[in-house]
């Protein structure tokens, strides 16, 4: 609700100062009547200078800047705690007079008279007047500051859960919106810091699972060739054979873990280049051919005949490409076909990869990007796959300003798209 005090506020308690003093004018003794009038007229006089002001537009934010300040709000509650404190002392005096002729009254006011009482009993009951009005008049800024002091202490004990509403324009209607502010922003530091931390937690569940199989493998063959558990030299062969192939494994995955804290931990690009993307697609499927070949697949490459440059790191965008294609052989080898086509989409270069062999539940296509995730978890032993491929790839594009996202249809097969920003020419 809007509190602020409005030009025509001020008509209206004019309005009611007038009633109030005619009503007062009407019963008070003489002597009492023409103070109370005086105190009427200034205060109506105020009042109407107070909307005259209030409505001159050069004047007006001025004012408003006034009136809404609370250093200013406290200094004019005090002098209408004043004001008020003597027209009620002036009502008191009136009653006084009126009850001057009855007992016990009488004695009571002729006492104080005679002991020269009178003065103290009069300023003593202003003093109480003054701030009985000023305490009422400043409640509702003393409960408001209660409210923020209780919503700050709520935050200070971790309880963020926490709403001020804002009242008004001035400094403490500033505070509440501050308040709830950093509320909001301290939540979100707060989601995010325990979001890191479930991404910590599965991060160091994922390293573990994956670094004790192979080592696992590693120690059983070697105890068995150290335990000269072979029945022939060929046999002892092979166990070293196989022991060897899971080092290698275990050595990508270190070096696939140590790429991916390294991108996920502060890094950046240091050599932007532009970069053709019609090149560089076209010595990747070169460089590719043989492993293709022996996936007995077949790769086709679609560019476009202009060329499409982008601003990048070669290096890191040929490790997206390569994680993609080396996704599509080892998941796609049953369709025998991988499609690899650039186009340009507005101002962006959109690359997609597309393989026709397993296709990938809609509820995971978001998560395939995740580390060390999996669809199934027997893909990484029948492919050899680290769980991080895509995760990296991912990084690497956001780096470059890009995104990277997955469909995988019956009818389209699983299709990667990467969409970078083009280079300015």
């Amino acid at each position: 609700m809007d509190r602020r005090l409005k030009p025509g506020c001020a008509k209206q308690v004019a309005r009611g100062l007038i009633i109030l003093g005619v009503f007062l004018a009407y019963f008070l003794p003489d002597g009492v009547r023409h103070s109370v009038m005086i105190l009427t007229l200034i205060a109506v006089a105020a009042m109407l200078a107070i909307r005259r002001i209030a409505a001159i537009g050069g004047v007006r934010l001025a004012w408003k800047r006034f009136v809404y300040s609370i250093r200013w709000r406290f200094i004019l509650l005090f002098f209408l705690s004043l004001v008020l404190a003597a027209i009620a002392t002036l009502l008191l005096l009136g009653l006084a007079g009126l009850l001057s002729s009855v007992e016990p009254f009488y004695s009571i006011l002729r006492a104080l008279s005679h002991s020269g009482l009178a003065v103290p009993a009069i300023i003593l009951a202003g003093l109480l007047c003054f701030v009985g009005f000023y305490v009422l008049l400043t409640s509702r800024v003393s409960r408001y500051l209660d409210e923020i002091s209780l919503a700050l202490r709520t935050i200070a004990r971790g309880d963020l859960d926490v709403y001020v509403a804002k009242r008004g324009e001035d400094e403490l209607g500033e505070l509440a919106e501050n308040v709830n502010n950093m509320a909001l922003r301290l939540r979100a530091v707060v989601a995010e810091e325990k979001k890191l931390e479930e991404a910590k937690n599965e991060l160091i569940a994922g390293v573990s699972h994956d670094l004790r199989t192979p080592l696992t493998s590693i120690i059983g063959y070697l105890e068995l060739v150290v335990q000269q558990k072979y029945a022939s030299e060929a046999e002892m062969r092979q166990y070293a054979n196989i022991a060897h192939q899971k080092a290698l494994r275990l050595q990508s995955l270190i070096n696939e873990l140590f790429e991916y804290t390294r991108l996920n931990h502060g890094g950046q690009i240091n050599e932007w280049t532009v970069i053709s993307l019609n090149d560089l697609l076209q010595q990747l499927v070169e460089e590719w051919t043989w492993q293709f070949e022996q996936a007995q697949m077949t790769i086709r490459l679609q560019l476009p005949a202009d060329n499409v440059p982008v601003l990048a790191d070669g290096n890191l965008l040929v490790r997206v490409f390569e994680n993609l294609l080396a996704n599509g052989i080892r998941y796609g080898q049953q369709g025998r076909y991988l499609d690899l086509a650039l186009s340009v989409e507005s101002d962006q270069a959109a690359v997609r990869v597309a393989s026709y062999g397993e296709l990938i539940p809609r509820d995971d296509w978001e998560r395939v990007f995740v580390s060390f995730y999996r669809v199934d978890e027997s893909r990484s032993v029948r492919g050899g796959g680290s769980g991080l491929g895509l995760a990296i790839a991912k990084q690497i594009v956001q780096l470059h300003n890009g995104s990277i996202e997955v469909r995988s249809t019956e009818i389209d097969g699983t299709v990667f798209t990467v969409e970078l920003p083009l280079a300015s020419t």
